[in-house]
Formats: structure tokens, sequence, C-alpha cells
């Protein structure tokens, strides 16, 4: 059972930078058409239409079929599966959230890239995107999917040119575009924090990734585009830098994961030892002894880690479900060393009431 997020894609055009830098000379030739940022849509466009093929949801594809598919899920990426920091780039959680993205990155790209030049924004939006990718994968409770990390990093990029040439540029073009670019933030950070199953370490990432390519790309330039071996050395570098960082990470911790592994464990071990009693082959004593000296200890030691970093909206039900388990199993060992079978009993009941709550946490889970 895992909570799944989904990345948030900038607001419309109304919230962010509209028009092209203006000065008394032209910073940039214009490109008569923005190819990169068209190829980079059409390719979020095409994944989602094959995940649509491949049976994903139109609306809200659940976070199994994500991790499925390429999602980004830290346990699994940061232990030798970083191939899903650029997969999980192009998947979306529904047409709503491809939509947002899409407008973000044909608001932002159009003017970034005229700015950086194509070779520049390819390596900008690639390095953004990884970066918000791998600032997500730290968590391990997430499945996380989306292009806002890479646009994020679009409009970081924006303010690292807007800062670079503020000497140059029209003083008041400049407080225009700012103030977009900070209402664009503003917005966002706000709908972050509001909004359930918004990403903010993936736009934070890609922003701060974004702003600083922005420099290294500019850094000392005039008026001709980021030229190709700059772009390479930043694409190269910014990469090799992130991929490094999956590599060295330690493993993100799930308390779900964690707890599931060693409740298969011992509830494998308690499957067995039924079988043996309705076999007539284990006596009460010995019943007692695995209850209180093997699967007590290694339940407990899961519970209390649960307790300790289990979060999310399946928190209060686990916590019910752990307590009953450990319960039913308190009360049968002094039944079973008296000899009690009424005691035992209770002890039962109380412990069959665990499968009553499994089935409310995938209730939960699937809402």
């Amino acid at each position: 059972m895992v909570e799944a997020t989904a990345a948030t894609g900038a607001p419309s055009d109304s919230s962010a930078p509209s028009e092209t830098i203006a000065s008394s000379e032209p910073i940039k030739p214009k490109l008569a058409t923005p190819w990169v940022t068209i190829v980079l849509a059409v390719a979020n466009v095409a994944v989602f239409g094959w995940a649509l093929s491949a049976g994903a949801d139109v609306m809200s594809p659940d976070a199994q079929w994500m991790l499925a598919h390429g999602g980004n899920y830290g346990p699994m990426t940061l232990d030798g599966q970083q191939w899903r920091l650029v997969t999980s780039m192009f998947m979306h959680y529904g047409i709503l959230h491809l939509a947002m993205n899409m407008i973000g990155l044909a608001d932002g790209g159009r003017h970034v890239e005229r700015m950086y030049g194509p070779a520049g924004f390819i390596a900008l939006y690639l390095v953004a995107g990884l970066a918000g990718s791998f600032a997500t994968s730290l968590r391990g409770n997430v499945v996380s999917a989306g292009a806002s990390g890479a646009i994020f990093g679009v409009f970081g990029a924006f303010g690292a040119f807007l800062w670079l040439h503020r000497d140059r540029l029209d003083k008041e073009e400049v407080k225009k575009q700012s103030r977009g670019l900070a209402i664009f933030l503003a917005y966002n950070i706000y709908f972050g924090v509001t909004a359930e199953g918004i990403d903010l370490l993936a736009h934070f990432g890609g922003l701060v990734a974004g702003f600083l390519c922005g420099l290294a790309l500019e850094f000392g330039t005039t008026h001709d585009h980021t030229t190709l071996r700059r772009a390479l050395i930043v694409g190269v570098l910014g990469t090799g830098l992130i991929l490094g960082g999956s590599m060295l990470a330690p493993r993100a911790n799930n308390a779900m994961a964690d707890f599931a592994t060693i409740e298969t464990k011992v509830l494998a071990r308690w499957n067995e030892a039924v079988q043996q009693i309705q076999a007539g082959t284990l006596t009460d004593d010995k019943v007692a002894d695995l209850i209180e000296n093997e699967l007590l200890p290694q339940w407990r030691t899961a519970r209390a880690g649960y307790e300790a970093n289990g979060e999310g909206k399946l928190r209060a039900l686990m916590l019910q479900y752990l307590a009953v388990r450990q319960e039913g199993w308190e009360i049968m060992v002094p039944g079973l060393r008296a000899g009690d079978q009424e005691v035992v009993a209770r002890g039962a009941a109380k412990f069959a009431e665990g499968g009553g709550y499994i089935q409310k946490l995938k209730d939960a889970a699937a809402r």
C-alpha cells in the first residue's frame, strides 16, 4: 500500500511571465518556432496516449499502475532503478495533470528557449527534471510522476536570465517580468501547501536546478545563444552529478513497506503454526512460546517503526490494525499456558479483527 502523489504543473498564462525580454538591443535572436518546446510537449502527450492504451485511467491512474509503468518511487529508484528519474518526467496522473503541465511548458518554454537557444534549453530542462525527480525520490512514501520539476526549472532559468542581464535590460520590462515570475512562484507554493498530492519537493528541486543551470549557461555571455559546447558541458555535468548522487544516496525509507516485509514473515510463521495446531503436532505451551518469543518481539519492533515514521491518510487505520493484532496475541499467551480455551478464543477473536482492518485499509487506499 503506497501513497501516490502527483506533481502539479504551472498555472495558466495569467500567472506566469508572458512577454519576451525587451532591451535597447536584441538580447537573443528570435527563433521562428520554439521546436524543442513543441517536441517536449508532443512527447509528454504521446506518453500519455500510450498510458491510456496500456490501461491507465484517463482521470486518475492509481499509484500501483504508475509504479509498474515507470513512476518514481524512492525505495526502488535509489536501489538501482535510476531510470525511473527519467521515465517519471513524462508520465502524468491523469489528463488534468497533463494539461496543467503542458500549459506551463508552452508558456514558459517558448520564452526560455529563445533566451538560451535549443541546446541550452534541452540541457536545463533535462537537468531540472532529473533534479526534481531525485528530490522526490528521497522520500520513501510516494509514487511521483510529472513534468513539473522540469517546468519549474524552466522558470528558474528564466529568473537566472533576468538576474544576470539586469544591467542591460529595460528596467521596466525586468520589473514586469519579475512580478510575473514572483506571482507564478507564490501561486504554486500556496497551491502546493493547501492542496493534496502536490509534489513540492519536485518543484523546489527543479526550480533550484533550473536557476543554477541558467547561471552556468549564461554567465559571461553577451548577445549570442548559449554555445553548443557550454550546453553539452552543463547537460553532461548536471546529469552526471544527479545520477551519481542517486547512486550514493541512502535508500529511501518507507514505513509501510518496511512494516509489510516483517508482517509477511510473521504472519506466514503464524499460519504455519495454526496448521500445526490443527494437526495436533504443536502443544499449547509451544504455541505460547512461539508467540511470546518469536512473533510478538518482531511485531512490536515493526509497530514501533511504523509509529515513528508512518504518515499519510492510512496512518490512523494502520495503528488500529497493529494494535488489535498485537492485543490478540497478548491475550492468547496466558490462556494457552493456563489451558483456558475461553481466554484463547477471546484472544483469537481479537486477532481476527485485524482482517476487517485490512479491508478498510484497502478501501481507504483506493479512494
